[in-house]
């Protein structure tokens, strides 16, 4: 069985190194790679073009909306071919077909926003925007706003305020009453105390009226990414979204969140049903990808928990909390609250950042983009090592002295 991927630009983008990418802190070929130097070392065929139609393939001639026809009900009939057609003409046959089309800001009919706005989503928006930046090096100090204060837009902003001019002021604007929705507490005060340290203003309930608010849409898939009503067709990504009249057990699915995070569980999740869903029409079982996807539980240790501290009184237990509290956070650890009461651990710091980049050396796609990325890192190394050693003693420092304070 041979697997083609299709896809309208040249280079993979690992949207997660896009900020290193920025920052200078990470190579094209790392973050940015050609398809067909990423794939060369696999089976995979590379083809370019944009697909523009999917359409069902049967004995009387070729069914339009491949999402229309046919049934995903186990002991429908066995799936049909799938023909993909590109723009431009031309197209390509296969037996099963796997949507992972991706997402883009939309700016359409907006005045103003495309001629004096960057956009933050491709590897063509990081050139942009790291050309624009250097072209403000050895300027006056520069004043810029970052529009969206989630994931991209809070670490976006904290890396402007490390790149601009010395004098420079980065704006954060909310669109809520917080930064980072949808993560847990501890993670927020972490990112938000970040950004006070790097001098970036967090503007709240801010709503920026030249820009029209967009909705998001997609292809409706059931909790295994299956789109809906369809026995050979996976949507993943930014482009699935849940099917209207889900039941509430699968609200997971529905609120997660268009990140590259969710992305990675979300292609193991299709993988492992793509390989059961050709054993038989029905799925044997569901791998929905975790909603948990930030928190890192730790024991599960309750408040005022008895057995855990029969002896010690609730004034004893807190100061205890708060000096373990303390030493971790010397040494680059956050204790806080997560669910229901139990004790959750982030990493925050120059610990985060080493932990961070060797997590997305493991979730290169292929063996060669590894290499390359370890690479890359290794020949960063020394420079690192010293920027880490520098800004973890002064993390030490911060936590002796909040010590000493309390």
């Amino acid at each position: 069985m041979g697997i083609t991927l299709v896809d309208s630009h040249e280079r993979f983008v690992f949207k997660p190194l896009l900020y290193e990418l920025l920052a200078g802190t990470a190579d094209e070929q790392e973050v940015a790679p050609p398809f067909r130097t990423l794939l060369r070392s696999t089976d995979v065929i590379f083809a370019r073009g944009e697909p523009e139609g999917v359409f069902e393939v049967r004995e009387d001639g070729v069914l339009p909306g491949g999402a229309e026809a046919g049934a995903g009900a186990a002991g429908s009939p066995a799936p049909g071919p799938i023909r993909v057609a590109l723009r431009g003409g031309g197209a390509l046959d296969c037996d099963w077909l796997v949507l992972a089309l991706g997402a883009r800001p939309s700016v359409a009919g907006v005045p103003g926003v495309e001629a004096r706005a960057h956009l933050f989503w491709g590897y063509e928006d990081a050139v942009r925007l790291r050309a624009a930046v250097g072209a403000l090096r050895g300027g006056p100090p520069a004043r810029v706003a970052v529009v969206g204060a989630g994931y991209a837009g809070s670490e976006l902003a904290a890396v402007l305020a490390d790149l601009l001019p010395r004098g420079s002021q980065v704006s954060l604007l909310s669109g809520g009453g917080t930064i980072l929705p949808g993560a847990p507490p501890g993670q927020r005060d972490i990112a938000t105390e970040a950004l006070r340290e790097k001098g970036v203003r967090v503007d709240f309930n801010v709503r920026v009226q030249a820009v029209e608010e967009s909705k998001r849409g997609g292809i409706v898939t059931d909790a295994s990414l299956r789109v809906q009503g369809t026995p050979n067709i996976f949507a993943l990504g930014d482009v699935a979204v849940r099917r209207p009249g889900q039941s509430t057990s699968d609200d997971a699915h529905a609120s997660l969140p268009a990140t590259a995070q969710v992305a990675l569980q979300q292609a193991h999740c299709v993988a492992e049903n793509l390989a059961a869903a050709m054993e038989g029409p029905a799925l044997g079982s569901i791998h929905l990808p975790s909603s948990r996807r930030h928190d890192v539980p730790g024991p599960p240790v309750r408040r005022g928990d008895p057995a855990r501290a029969p002896a010690a009184p609730a004034g004893g237990r807190r100061a205890a909390r708060a000096r373990r509290a303390r030493a971790l956070r010397a040494l680059g650890f956050s204790v806080h609250e997560g669910a229901e009461g139990a004790a959750a651990l982030s990493l925050e710091g120059p610990l985060a950042a080493a932990v961070r980049r060797l997590t997305y050396l493991y979730r290169q796609p292929t063996p060669d983009a590894q290499g390359r990325a370890a690479v890359s890192i290794a020949s960063r190394a020394l420079t690192d090592a010293v920027d880490l050693a520098g800004s973890f003693l002064r993390q030490v420092r911060r936590g002796v002295d909040d010590a000493r304070r309390n």
